[in-house]
């Protein structure tokens, strides 16, 4: 299921805890872009994307991502609950999101809800990323749908994933370690480990904050 909506900016700034990271990356942005108005200014843009990553959801971030640019929005905010899917098409969301002129924020919810598999590289490749309290996040190793892969197939795969999460964490400022190990080991973690996995590199990670229904970082690694 998915669907499309507009949200307030207040809505954004609690996401990013009062805009503390965010407003910056807005400013930034919209030095890019033509100073002209569009419908969307003042205001974001929100795609719900609930269950299996799929054609289906590649076309509907691409049509957001291009209506978000298009009309001004301020940023486009990415509900996720995805078990995973397919990996062609996790990569041609994620091409888009790293190439978006518009800020993206990843917001898995609501509570219960998770960002498996092919989700955790779509949360990576968001400029910032929101959990709601009771998520979790992980479990990026590979697997066929059409069956078990010989041994040296699996190698190839997770390999080629594992670079993948890499290359999107080290884009994006986040933990490459955590990331690799998500596609490696199938690790996962909640909402408040999320926060953690970088403070040893960057101490603002450990000042999350509770903002109503949602946990984030107050600036930083897992932005």
């Amino acid at each position: 299921m998915r669907f499309v909506r507009t949200i307030s900016i207040a809505m954004l700034l609690l996401l990013v805890c009062a805009g503390t990271g965010v407003a910056k990356s807005v400013t930034h942005r919209d030095n890019e872009k033509p100073a002209r108005k569009g419908r969307g200014e003042g205001r974001v843009l929100a795609l719900r994307l609930d269950g299996p990553i799929s054609p289906i959801t590649a076309e509907a971030l691409e049509s957001a991502l291009g209506r978000a640019d298009r009309e001004h929005y301020e940023a486009l905010v990415i509900e996720i609950d995805t078990p995973g899917g397919l990996e062609s098409s996790m990569r041609d969301m994620v091409k888009g999101m790293l190439a978006s002129r518009v800020p993206t924020i990843a917001w898995v919810t609501p509570s219960g809800a998770h960002a498996a598999s092919a989700g955790v590289f779509i949360v990576m490749a968001a400029d910032f990323a929101a959990m709601a309290p009771g998520t979790n996040i992980g479990a990026a190793t590979p697997i066929s749908l059409s069956g078990p892969m010989d041994s040296t197939l699996a190698r190839k795969a997770t390999n080629d994933a594992a670079a993948f999460a890499r290359s999107i964490a080290s884009q994006r400022g986040r933990n490459a370690k955590w990331a690799e190990d998500a596609v490696r080991h199938a690790v996962s973690i909640n909402e408040d480990e999320a926060v953690k996995i970088d403070t040893s590199r960057c101490s603002t990670c450990a000042e999350s904050r509770s903002t109503g229904s949602t946990r984030v970082s107050a600036s930083g690694c897992w932005r």
